[in-house]
């Protein structure tokens, strides 16, 4: 399925997150935010998730990183903040977005959520995984 198919699907399943792999949707997620990409990291075989195809709703730089930790091929959003580009550019990850926004707010949208602003100076994939796993797990 190609990128605009998968953000379409999104939208008509009224879904936060969908990850296919090899044709099959290995994960869907009505939660919103990072919980979604948290749990597929978690639960879904990483032989599954590698080089898979992610489509969510709002990709900022934490859900890039997390992504890219677990080996995503590919991102698709139907919005994305230029870090989360940049970085998925840098990775020579392919993806594509409805919106390109500057940063991702939290959801009073006055301010940048908190989880953009954990991982603002984090490159490494796995070290951004594990602070965003262990500030979930303080309560989010």
């Amino acid at each position: 399925m190609n990128a605009s198919g998968l953000l379409e699907r999104l939208v008509k399943e009224k879904k936060a997150l969908i990850i296919v792999s090899r044709g099959a949707t290995v994960f869907s997620s009505d939660e919103a935010g990072l919980a979604g990409l948290l749990k597929a990291a978690k639960e879904v075989d990483p032989g599954l998730l590698d080089g898979s195809a992610v489509a969510d709703r709002v990709v900022g730089k934490a859900a890039a990183l997390v992504a890219i930790s677990f080996g995503a091929g590919e991102v698709h959003a139907l919005v994305m903040s230029r870090p989360a580009a940049e970085l998925l550019r840098k990775g020579s990850k392919a993806f594509s977005y409805a919106n390109l926004v500057e940063e991702i707010k939290d959801r009073s949208g006055k301010a940048t959520c908190k989880f953009e602003r954990l991982v603002s100076g984090v490159e490494d994939p796995k070290e951004a995984l594990r602070l965003l796993k262990e500030a979930f797990g303080r309560g989010r």
